[in-house]
């Protein structure tokens, strides 16, 4: 569990210097915007909403697993506080394992859609494959912690 903590962390550390080059880039894509009215010099930087989308898959992906672990992920407990700690256990252990096999699924596809991804960006020429392969790897690691968390509460179900 502390390895799959420290991997979670630093793929959370790499997602936020990306979401801060994110940020400088569309700054300074306005910013150009806005100055290219008054300043010949000035100008938009070329291909920003292209780079940002693929920033993008370098935000969300390798955090969603982080998320998972400190269990911040939008969940609605209305009704499910009222019930006793060990249907909510339950109710958790059979939502990790739809998790699960939803994830498994979808991570499985994305594998095997990226080893056939040989396309670029139209404007800036970036290859595609390195960014399905960051989600791809975003949810296996999403997948992992998810059976941690289902065998975690499993044990803690097992237990009462």
């Amino acid at each position: 569990m502390k390895i799959i903590t420290i991997i979670c962390r630093w793929m959370s550390y790499i997602a936020t210097g990306m979401l801060c080059i994110m940020m400088i880039l569309t700054v300074g894509d306005v910013t150009g915007r806005y100055l290219s009215k008054w300043v010949s010099w000035a100008s938009p930087i070329k291909g920003t909403t292209e780079l940002t989308e693929l920033l993008m898959i370098l935000v969300i992906f390798p955090t969603l697993a982080w998320c998972a672990l400190q269990n911040k992920h939008v969940k609605v407990d209305l009704v499910l506080d009222h019930f006793p700690k060990k249907v909510q256990l339950i109710v958790s252990i059979i939502t990790l394992l739809l998790t699960l096999v939803t994830y498994g699924i979808i991570t499985w596809r994305n594998a095997l859609e990226s080893t056939a991804v040989y396309t670029t960006n139209t404007l800036i020429n970036i290859p595609d494959s390195p960014f399905y392969w960051v989600l791809t790897a975003g949810l296996a690691v999403f997948c992992v912690v998810a059976l941690t968390l289902l065998i975690k509460n499993i044990k803690e179900a097992g237990k009462k």
